[in-house]
């Protein structure tokens, strides 16, 4: 791209702002009509002419009457993929390209209205999808217009007014006790591995992704403590890798029972009699490994997990749910809800009142009960 305006390529002149900050618009003709947008420098509006220019010589250019959906939120997400997480930038990839794309994406966004907008988001409120996906589908595409708004080449967002389908209250299956045991039992039998993923998972309430990413240098044996420090995210190809930080990005010590301690000291031993027999082996220091010390795939967790659950007759939940496993128990318990918070993790101790709101019979009569004791007492 060469560095100097040339004639015939627009022009640039400056402007200033109620505030008195100074602007530049660029200003250059494009089917049969002048446009123009705005930059914070002259360096800047010079260049957005001298991009259209080149890549009209290059014939890469197209007119802001026929972009398309797909290529304005393509253009979109190069634009700003320095701004994001190599994961954040993966996840709207992939939400464009699942949901985004299919449906909208050859139409021309100069001509989007917001009742085609409004009817895209019911159509996915139909096929199922969650009440957060959905979101995350809108964000993108009413960014995607917020830009191309701000620089003048369209005359609304046809996002904007959108209404979203009302948030669904989560919903999640949990294990009692008997069952716990039961798994802990089947799992002990069949794959050694996944009987420390479950002790880990129900006496930390870690998220599957921070027990995936779990290392050995997170485990003090001798003190009984695991800190919790990073979960598995995705690199800008999608694919799983283990993160820097957690999903909050805030590590957190947890107290662990002996049991899961003495597991741990178990799968290590395995873990190290594996790799002394192994031909080639990754040093990552994760304690659960695919068997040459590469990260497990998640699927291969989910197919020794559906196998467990049907040995052991009890629900297949989700690995999420061995989470919300953990806090219930924990809270069935007597434990106080902000310790329950700060093993969990959660940011406040309203995350956890209102996610474990729900109560059962056999917590509602501990209640009752003790209210009954207080009367008689009184009496």
């Amino acid at each position: 791209m060469s560095g100097r305006l040339r004639r015939g390529e627009g022009s640039v002149t400056p402007y200033t702002l109620a505030d008195g900050t100074q602007r530049w618009r660029a200003r250059w003709w494009e089917d049969g009509r002048q446009r123009s947008a705005s930059r914070a420098t002259e360096a800047e509006a010079k260049a957005l002419l001298i991009d259209k220019s080149t890549d009209k010589r290059l014939s890469r250019y197209i007119p802001a009457s026929q972009i398309t959906v797909m290529q304005a939120c393509e253009q979109y997400l190069k634009r700003h993929a320095s701004d994001w997480s190599t994961n954040t930038l993966a996840s709207y990839r992939q939400v464009s390209a699942s949901h985004i794309y299919p449906t909208l994406g050859k139409e021309r966004i100069a001509t989007l209205t917001t009742t085609r907008v409004q009817a895209w988001v019911e159509q996915m409120a139909r096929r199922g999808l969650s009440t957060s996906t959905i979101r995350n589908a809108r964000v993108i595409l009413n960014a995607t217009c917020a830009d191309l708004l701000r620089f003048g080449e369209i005359a609304r967002n046809p996002v904007t007014g959108v209404r979203l389908p009302r948030k669904q209250k989560s919903s999640f299956e949990v294990w009692d006790a008997d069952q716990v045991r039961e798994v802990l039992h089947q799992a002990q039998e069949r794959y050694m591995q996944m009987a420390t993923f479950y002790r880990v998972a129900l006496t930390t309430g870690m998220r599957p992704g921070e027990v995936r990413a779990l290392k050995w240098k997170d485990i003090d044996m001798a003190a009984g403590v695991i800190t919790c420090q990073r979960t598995i995210t995705r690199d800008d190809q999608f694919r799983q890798i283990v993160g820097a930080t957690t999903k909050t990005h805030k590590s957190r010590t947890i107290a662990v029972p002996q049991s899961t301690i003495t597991a741990l000291q178990d799968l290590r031993k395995d873990q190290v009699a594996r790799r002394l027999a192994a031909d080639l082996w990754n040093a990552t220091d994760l304690v659960f490994d695919r068997g040459d010390g590469n990260l497990v795939a998640q699927q291969t967790l989910r197919n020794r997990h559906a196998v467990i659950c049907k040995a052991a007759g009890v629900p297949q939940i989700r690995f999420h749910d061995l989470r919300h496993t953990a806090a219930t128990m924990l809270l069935k318990a007597g434990v106080h809800p902000k310790i329950v918070s700060d093993i969990l993790g959660h940011s406040s101790i309203t995350i956890t009142l209102d996610l474990y709101s729900h109560t059962d019979v056999s917590m509602q009569r501990a209640a009752t009960d003790l209210l009954g004791d207080i009367a008689e007492r009184k009496a």
